[in-house]
């Protein structure tokens, strides 16, 4: 099953990942996601029992990298029972995941599309991390044709789809073969637990924009970029654990 994934690229990042960041740091880093998992999945909880406030809504839109600073802007747009509504019908497993992300997706025209790639896969992943996936900009952007994934991933498989429910499905096909080739002895087994992967690819996107900066910014802005295991935290949106630890 792991034939889509470029073995060779994905050791390199591996290697380069273990050089700027320890077993340990990669093992609290899990750790905290696993923390933002409670706080995400009670606020969902909420949403799911009719008992989401305006309060909830600013929280868990806070809790998500890619909308944090979108936060006051979206609930003047959307009031927290249309957005308790939404949630419902995406975690409603009568439909197909592609067709439940379509529509939860559809349903915010106002919250600019990249967004609402790491909003609704957030909310999925976060409410159930061994059935769902996660799919944000920094993994897989389909405008700009960039992310962390295509760097680890054969050129055979392809990323492209016509909605964004098909991207999801597709970004999930391909998580499932990363996570095969942490059962690989060489490859540390951090990459077969339920964060793993995306700490990985976090790593993946933070090591690859370094390289691209380094060629293109003056030296002294390359020194004032964060360190891999803080950059790695912000992407996974759990940087600042304060309003996360005070979530539910």
């Amino acid at each position: 099953m792991a034939h889509y994934i470029d073995k060779q690229s994905a050791k390199e990042f591996m290697l380069e990942t273990l050089s700027r960041i320890t077993l340990e740091e990669l093992e609290q880093i899990q750790a905290d996601l696993r923390l933002k998992v409670d706080r995400m999945k009670a606020l969902v909880q909420r949403a799911q029992q009719g008992q989401f406030t305006d309060a909830d809504f600013k929280m868990l839109l806070r809790c998500v990298f890619a909308t944090r600073r979108r936060v006051d802007k979206i609930v003047q747009q959307y009031s927290a029972d249309y957005f308790a509504r939404q949630v419902r019908q995406l975690l409603h497993e009568e439909q197909p995941v592609g067709w439940r992300v379509q529509t939860f997706f559809n349903a915010f025209p106002e919250i600019p599309e990249t967004l609402r790639y790491d909003l609704t896969s957030e909310i999925l992943f976060y409410s159930d991390p061994e059935k769902y996936w996660m799919w944000t900009r920094w993994m897989w952007d389909p405008n700009t044709k960039t992310g962390s994934l295509p760097l680890v991933l054969m050129e055979k498989f392809s990323l492209d789809a016509g909605s964004p429910g098909e991207i999801y499905e597709k970004v999930g096909e391909a998580i499932h073969h990363l996570r095969e080739i942490g059962k690989a002895p060489e490859i540390p087994s951090f990459l077969q637990t339920a964060f793993g992967a995306y700490t990985y690819l976090a790593c993946v996107y933070v090591i690859y924009t370094y390289t691209v900066l380094r060629m293109r910014m003056t030296q002294e802005f390359n020194k004032v970029m964060p360190k891999l295991p803080e950059f790695t935290r912000r992407l996974l949106g759990i940087y600042s654990l304060e309003e996360i630890k005070h979530a539910s």
